[in-house]
């Protein structure tokens, strides 16, 4: 069995993964929603907010506190009717 790491490498191209450290993961920075060239998303730290930009994204944080509590965050807030099944 592939651990989640290995999963995500056979998964996503080094090109198209960023590492999000652990500080930021516990605050659901993964749990974003992208439209375009922009991310919208819990609050970050500066580091991960600036390789975000580097990287070409507007970033859009906004506090989503009372949601965390809830075990979620951005795109547990958004219905998608544009993917494909």
């Amino acid at each position: 069995m592939l651990t989640r790491t290995a999963l995500i490498e056979t998964r996503i191209p080094a090109q198209n993964r960023l590492l999000v450290e652990d500080p930021d993961a516990i605050t659901y920075a993964c749990n974003a929603v992208d439209i375009n060239s922009s991310i919208i998303m819990n609050r970050i730290s500066d580091e991960l907010e600036k390789r975000l930009t580097d990287v070409g994204f507007e970033v859009v944080q906004t506090s989503l506190t009372e949601f965390l509590k809830a075990g979620g965050a951005a795109k547990c807030l958004t219905l998608r009717v544009t993917e494909s099944s």
